[in-house]
């Protein structure tokens, strides 16, 4: 049999690996330039960025300066108003584990809390919104992440260089569509390989590889690179002040054709730095996409969309603004022979004396604008309102629905724009959900060491909490949850604190709370880990696994909640999970009944409780020495005890709907 001599170039190595790296990168750049794409990029930084590169002044052009010209950035204002839309909502992660034991749990908690870590105090959350920003400009934002290991507290010294090793960390980058060299046209599956342009300190690069310091010192980045760069308006610098180069990382999938998968870090063709196996789990490089193109591996932002709309507002301004500066100051009809010195017109409320018989002097008004000019301005406006879903509401004009419309007519419009813009936040799920996972596989993979993380505890108070990859060895995923705006503004929660009030489902105390501190989280935390326990425990049902009901539950919720695992015939036709699920819902209904048939019992507890001190000294309270006598001797099954005594806790009050302990 004939041996297959065909091989992929991602397996060459040496000089033909760097010559094929090289060629991936100038074919990319040369198709981005051909393409129109670079043009495209550059202009949207342009018009956002236009007091930065056109300046801050009224310009006047033309032959004798006789006209004006202005931007009104109003291109910036519908991105900010976007990137809001997309991210004002902060992400609740949830992690998940392979299996559903105490040891699993405590780990995804630990996840979900170091994901909360890294998004606030490492900073994460301010790279994934530079994210945005650049998929808003360019189409396609993308995040990378890697193992920095020269990063944190000193664990040790290497003793072959005596320099000290550190603990490491996750780092984390933003990179726009020029930065990440990728193929052109898109394939079935995932890019398999990416080529990531860093620019990075020379002196830091050779510091870290010695070796290489002669090749590294020879090199330089062209910041004024029409083919490589959207922005290139930079000064002249001299060679000594250089002190950029661009670095190179090429990552490869693990694949059929390279199941280890490749990690090359490189200069050019011919100054290799790393060449590996790729010790992550995936490329651990992830975009937040517009809308995908097809055929290509690129996004269309809507922002392009509204480039000729303001460009033709601008015009339309600049011819507004010269008519009025031109021809905005009064013009006065003079007859000859008026006798009249004209400093007399200037010097504002004055008696002027003139030749009537010369003619009347009289104001010249040449100021005529156009009035469809201004409703074309308007009707622009309003064209780049609908195309991008960003209504006058939601950029601040509250006015535009009139003095008289109500807070559900706001609210509305709001969700339009949402609703419009959906996609976008599809997007942004899954970016996070894809970082988040990818950051807890990197920390389980390197995090040999331990280390401390700042973890946010009950009422926002923060405490240090030791970890380290063993900690996490059980994560298997990490899913986002994404909740209402409203309910993440303090007005927000006080409304929803409110409306719990006033339906008898929030305490005064409670309510205080939520205003003093502004967290709606901590008096909501019984309801929801209520439900919480429902889905475990009818999860834990359908895998055939016991469990326990307390007399503590609710136990109407209980068993509307587990009854909806036989709301459906496949269901009932499983005579072991009906015969499970019925035997639970009966617990419920005997720790109801004799939560019902024994009330009356702790109210004598607490009666004794509230006493003076040494009346609880003179009286001993005999109702934590008594069984109930409604149950015949018999205490109530799984009560909780009364802490620094044998005793259970009995119920307090009767519940609704019962006379003398019985159910009615």
């Amino acid at each position: 049999m004939q041996e297959n001599k065909i091989q992929y170039w991602a397996t060459l190595t040496g000089r033909e690996l760097g010559d094929k790296l090289v060629n991936k990168i100038e074919n990319y750049y040369s198709f981005v330039n051909h393409s129109g794409l670079l043009t495209i990029w550059r202009k949207v930084y342009t018009e956002l960025n236009t007091i930065f590169t056109e300046g801050s002044n009224i310009k006047t052009i033309g032959k004798n300066g006789e006209f004006k010209k202005i931007k009104i950035n109003n291109l910036r204002s519908f991105k900010t108003n976007l990137m809001s839309l997309v991210s004002e909502v902060r992400p609740k992660f949830t992690a998940q584990a392979t299996n559903t034991d105490f040891q699993s749990q405590s780990q995804t908690k630990l996840a979900r809390n170091l994901l909360e870590y890294y998004l606030t105090e490492k900073r994460l959350e301010i790279v994934l919104k530079d994210v945005i920003s650049t998929g808003l400009e360019t189409g396609r934002g993308f995040i990378g992440l890697e193992w920095n290991p020269n990063v944190g507290e000193i664990i040790s010294v290497n003793p072959d260089n005596n320099k000290p090793l550190y603990e490491g960390d996750v780092r984390y980058t933003c990179y726009s569509d020029i930065d990440v060299i990728r193929n052109v046209y898109k394939q079935s599956e995932n890019e398999n390989w990416v080529i990531l342009r860093k620019k990075v300190n020379k002196y830091d690069l050779i510091a870290s590889y010695p070796e290489f310091a002669e090749q590294i010192e020879q090199l330089s980045y062209d910041f004024n690179d029409l083919e490589r760069n959207i922005y290139v308006n930079h000064s002249t610098m001299k060679d000594d002040e250089q002190e950029t180069v661009a670095l190179y990382e090429f990552r490869h999938n693990r694949t059929e054709s390279l199941p280890e998968g490749r990690l090359v870090i490189f200069l050019d063709e011919e100054t290799i730095l790393i060449d590996s196996p790729l010790p992550y789990d995936n490329l651990a490089v992830f975009s937040f996409d517009t809308a995908p193109l097809q055929d290509i591996t690129f996004g269309y932002s809507v922002l392009w969309d509204l480039l000729p709309i303001f460009e033709a507002y601008n015009k339309l301004t600049s011819s507004i603004l010269t008519n009025q500066a031109s021809l905005g100051n009064t013009i006065v009809g003079m007859p000859l022979g008026a006798n009249i010195d004209y400093h007399q017109l200037g010097e504002g409320l004055s008696i002027v004396e003139y030749n009537m018989q010369a003619g009347r002097i009289e104001p010249i008004n040449l100021l005529q604008t156009p009035a469809e000019i201004f409703q074309f301005v308007n009707s622009l406006e309003g064209i780049a309102q609908k195309i991008s879903g960003i209504n006058s509401v939601r950029r601040g004009d509250n006015n535009s629905l009139g003095a008289n419309a109500s807070g559900s007519a706001y609210a509305l419009f709001v969700a339009q724009s949402i609703s419009f813009n959906v996609n976008l936040q599809h997007s942004w799920n899954m970016l996070l959900e894809q970082v988040g996972s990818s950051l807890i596989n990197i920390l389980k993979s390197f995090a040999s060491t331990k280390r401390v993380a700042s973890i946010a505890g009950v009422n926002n108070s923060y405490s240090v909490q030791e970890f380290s990859k063993d900690d996490l060895s059980l994560v298997q995923r990490v899913k986002v949850q994404v909740g209402n705006p409203l309910s993440d503004t303090l007005a927000g929660k006080l409304s929803i604190a409110s409306d719990l009030m006033q339906k008898g489902a929030l305490t005064a105390q409670e309510y205080i709370q939520v205003l003093t501190t502004g967290n709606l989280d901590t008096v909501l935390d019984f309801e929801e880990s209520q439900n919480q326990l429902i889905e475990q425990e009818n999860e834990a049902l359908l895998r055939n696994e016991d469990v326990i009901a307390l007399v503590t539950d609710n136990h109407l919720l209980h068993k509307q909640g587990h009854l909806t695992l036989l709301n459906n015939p496949a269901s009932r036709r499983d005579p072991d999970l009906v015969a499970k699920v019925l035997a639970h819902i009966s617990e419920h209904d005997k720790l109801g009944q004799a939560l019902a048939t024994s009330q009356g019992n702790i109210s004598n507890y607490f009666a004794t409780m509230n006493q003076p001190q040494g009346q609880i000294n003179a009286q001993p309270n005999t109702a934590m020495n008594q069984e109930s006598p409604s149950l015949g001797g018999a205490r109530l099954p799984n009560m909780p005890k009364i802490a620094g005594s044998n005793q259970r806790l009995q119920p307090a009050n009767p519940v609704p709907g019962t006379a003398q302990g019985n159910i009615q």
